[in-house]
């Protein structure tokens, strides 16, 4: 399933997604929740992205890595 590298990958991942700020208006205060879904050959890194600002809210998939 998960092991510490995934978390510390999401980890690193997180922060770079987040430092640009909401796609939208930039504002780099959000609300988020960070993910790793593991599908049949994939693991994608995602953030469920909400901004208070202008409202927007997206799904932003910062990785997708091939299972072997």
């Amino acid at each position: 399933m998960f092991n510490k590298q995934d978390v510390t990958k999401l980890v690193m991942f997180s922060e770079d997604t987040l430092r640009r700020g909401c796609r939208e208006c930039k504002y780099d205060q959000l609300a988020f929740t960070a993910g790793i879904s593991v599908e049949p050959k994939t693991r994608v890194y995602f953030l469920d992205i909400d901004c208070p600002k202008c409202g927007t809210s997206y799904k932003e998939i910062m990785n997708m890595e091939e299972i072997e």
